[in-house]
């Protein structure tokens, strides 16, 4: 209540006879008056407190994003899309194909946040087979969180002996008796399938060939697709026995500017390649990581045995001073397989999976 409506309240009253039902109104009125101004302050400071609570949750949000890894934050190399995470999206999949033979990530949908430094994405993960669609369903969900990645039960792992690395010392000697009688019974088998058959096989050659013995085989079999590169120099991670190299199939074919084609030749490979374009992707995919380490870093929260700046230095300068192929991971018919395995002289066969028919769902 105001000082000068209450004296006008007060200079009224003295007019009037005082009697004690005229005293009780009036009263009534000064509460009432009072009440009113009591419950507009009170109502002004808790908007005012809930205005300030917002502005500090959000403040608060924003703080933690500019901190935190943010998928739109990558350094640009592409020429913009529809998406404001187009480069992330290309790096994880990327990664994975590199990480992974046989296995290709899709991210179905936009990257979406969650405030405080929290974001989402749904993803298919297909085999070696693949890539045949990325319209979904599903199979597992990437969650971002203060830096952290978090793929959960996603099927993603390294298979060891997937190839015979000639770096490393294995169990299993390609001159021995036990391990000949195996190659002989893989070649049985494919003589054994039906022509219509479909097989994810991993072979590996007695020595390394160089890229353009690759990329012959790459081009030259028509009914073969190889879809994964084992090489060496490239494993440098804590897993001795598993192999590292580079994927060939990109999943999506956006275009890059012309200052990243410039400087990542070959990342993405000519449908006809060469051994000059598979040395330039290989290095070129490596430098990309390197060129990204708030990536790398956030991938390394999942993946500490596989990926860091380190490791990817080291197969950088590796792969400038060499690159020699010792194994492939392909999908083909069991004739085309077996015509490979004769003309390559292949030491050793993993049988990934296989299917009736190249239609089979």
């Amino acid at each position: 209540m105001k000082e000068e409506d209450l004296d006008r309240m007060l200079a009224g009253s003295k007019e009037e006879d005082l009697n004690p039902e005229a005293e009780k109104q009036f009263q009534k009125k000064v509460r009432r008056s009072m009440n009113r101004t009591i419950y507009a302050r009170a109502a002004l400071a808790i908007l005012l407190a809930a205005v300030l609570a917002v502005g500090l949750y959000f403040g608060a949000s924003q703080t933690v994003n500019l901190i935190c890894y943010r998928p739109q934050r990558e350094t640009p190399f592409l020429i913009p899309g529809d998406s404001e995470s187009e480069e992330f999206i290309v790096l994880l999949e990327d990664t994975v194909s590199t990480y992974f033979p046989g296995k290709y990530c899709w991210v179905l949908k936009e990257p979406q946040a969650h405030g405080f430094g929290r974001y989402s994405a749904d993803l298919l993960i297909t085999d070696a087979y693949g890539p045949q669609s990325y319209t979904g369903p599903a199979t597992a969900q990437l969650q971002i969180g203060l830096s952290k990645l978090n793929m959960g039960h996603v099927p993603l792992y390294i298979q060891v002996m997937e190839f015979l690395d000639p770096e490393y010392p294995y169990s299993v000697n390609p001159q021995t008796e036990e391990f000949s009688d195996s190659v002989d019974s893989v070649r049985q088998e494919l003589q054994n399938l039906p022509k219509s058959a479909y097989m994810d096989v991993s072979v590996s050659f007695p020595a390394g060939i160089s890229s353009e013995e690759a990329a012959r085989i790459i081009n030259g079999f028509t009914g073969i697709r190889v879809r994964w590169l084992a090489l060496e120099g490239q494993n440098v991670t804590k897993f001795e026995s598993a192999s590292g190299g580079m994927f060939l199939d990109h999943l999506r074919g956006e275009k890059m500017t012309e200052e990243a084609a410039e400087k990542y030749p070959n990342y993405y490979l000519p449908h006809e390649v060469t051994g000059e374009a598979l040395e330039q992707c290989l290095q070129s995919r490596l430098q990309m990581l390197i060129d990204h380490p708030d990536f790398v870093r956030l991938m390394e929260t999942q993946f500490e045995s596989l990926i860091s700046m380190s490791m990817l230095q080291e197969r950088l300068e590796n792969a400038k001073e060499n690159w020699a192929c010792y194994g492939m991971r392909l999908v083909g018919g069991p004739e085309e397989i077996e015509k490979l395995m004769d003309e390559m002289s292949v030491t050793y066969v993993r049988i990934n999976d296989v299917k009736i028919s190249r239609f089979e769902k």
